[in-house]
């Protein structure tokens, strides 16, 4: 399925689905990511509304908290990758970290990769420009 074409041309817009039971976190991101003219940032604050928009428009880019209410980020993942077999990029986002201060294992081959919160403006944008090629 094509992607939204944007009014300027026909440039390809990229969809990054924000998975936060935050809301506020959500707009934030939004917020944050409209700087870029080819991303459109959705959000979905439960895996229900996660997993429609992902069989309904399937995103470019997963940025997932994975230490939502009720383990619901580390559930999506499973169903992301065990059962609907997606290799979508899926960046996790979480406060939590080991002892050293470094966040969960990246040793789970299940995202590519963390952003520590909370993150900062740049660190958001670095991420997103190293899986999606935006402008």
């Amino acid at each position: 399925m094509e992607k939204e074409a944007s009014r300027a041309g026909n440039h390809r817009k990229y969809v990054v689905l924000h998975v936060d039971d935050e809301p506020e976190i959500g707009r934030l991101t939004e917020l944050i990511l409209s700087s870029y003219e080819d991303v459109v940032v959705k959000s979905a604050t439960t895996m229900e509304k996660a997993l429609d928009c992902i069989s309904t428009d399937p995103p470019d880019l997963i940025l997932l908290d994975i230490m939502m209410a009720g383990e619901v980020g580390w559930d999506l993942l499973s169903i992301l990758r065990d059962k609907m077999k997606s290799n979508v990029p899926v960046v996790v986002l979480t406060a939590y970290v080991d002892s050293r201060g470094i966040p969960i294992s990246m040793a789970d081959n299940r995202f590519q990769a963390v952003l520590p919160k909370p993150y900062d403006i740049e660190s958001l944008r670095d991420i997103v420009r190293k899986f999606l090629p935006v402008r």
